[in-house]
């Protein structure tokens, strides 16, 4: 019978659940397991035959199992895959030596991916941002489809910040489209009691996040040792994304 509740659980991980409610109902409706094959148009084309028929094969294993039973089975592994869903997922991204052991995604990757991911906005936070060819293509490519790029960086030293050198103004000048923020912090402070803008990460739309050890550089992308967290869905990005409006809703951090 495990075969049965196991199939049933692969097809709602596989079907939207207004398709998997409709199978559901569907299955709810016939007498016994003999009459499956009527209900095959409500799997719709995403439910391979295979899988249909791991299905018939399993229930057929198990005929003591009614149609009302196996409906509410997949009533409830389609509320399981959804809550699974909402939870999101996390992937471990690294810079460096490969082990060969570990699975790990590119940052370069990664961080193409959550900007080329991005549809309405993107908020980007580094200390330093230099040599990303490849990565300012994509923030190229994110402007001209509409979204709303906002960057946090550290400023130099003339600007209030701890930079030795004008990181941001190149930056600028490549991406006049893009919003660009620094921390304000207070300007009495002598220089070795501020702050640093170190945090590293980027946020697409509040629900995909990618944080990182990495500035925006080419030796932080494929050189030196980095390592990052992809975060898909769940309350996280969100939460991050708040966080940030709220920083400069407060003017803690403030347009450049």
């Amino acid at each position: 019978m495990s075969d049965l509740w196991h199939t049933i659980a692969e097809l709602c991980l596989e079907l939207h659940p207004d398709r998997v409610n409709a199978i559901a109902t569907g299955i709810g409706g016939i007498s016994s397991v003999d009459r499956l094959r009527g209900t095959r148009d409500r799997f719709g084309p995403s439910a391979g035959k295979a899988l249909f028929e791991k299905l018939d094969a399993a229930w057929q294993k198990s005929a003591g199992v009614s149609p009302a039973e196996v409906s509410a089975a997949f009533k409830s592994a389609s509320a399981a895959a959804a809550l699974k869903g909402a939870q999101g997922s996390i992937e471990l991204v690294w810079s460096g030596p490969s082990t060969g052991v570990v699975p790990v995604r590119q940052t370069e990757e990664v961080l193409c991916e959550v900007i080329e991911g991005a549809h309405v906005s993107l908020f980007i936070v580094s200390y330093v941002a230099y040599k990303l060819d490849r990565v300012l293509r994509c923030l190229d490519a994110a402007l001209s489809r509409g979204v709303k790029i906002e960057i946090l960086m550290e400023c130099s030293v003339d600007n209030g910040g701890k930079l030795a050198f004008d990181a941001m103004a190149p930056l600028i000048r490549r991406l006049p489209d893009a919003v660009f923020y620094t921390w304000q912090q207070p300007s009495d402070a002598a220089h070795h009691e501020l702050g640093s803008v170190h945090a590293k990460c980027a946020i697409a739309d509040g629900n995909l996040a990618f944080i990182t050890s990495a500035n925006l550089t080419a030796a932080a992308m494929d050189r030196n040792m980095e390592m990052g967290l992809l975060v898909k869905g769940g309350h996280v990005p969100a939460q991050m994304q708040e966080h940030f409006e709220i920083l400069i809703d407060n003017k803690t951090i403030e347009r450049f």
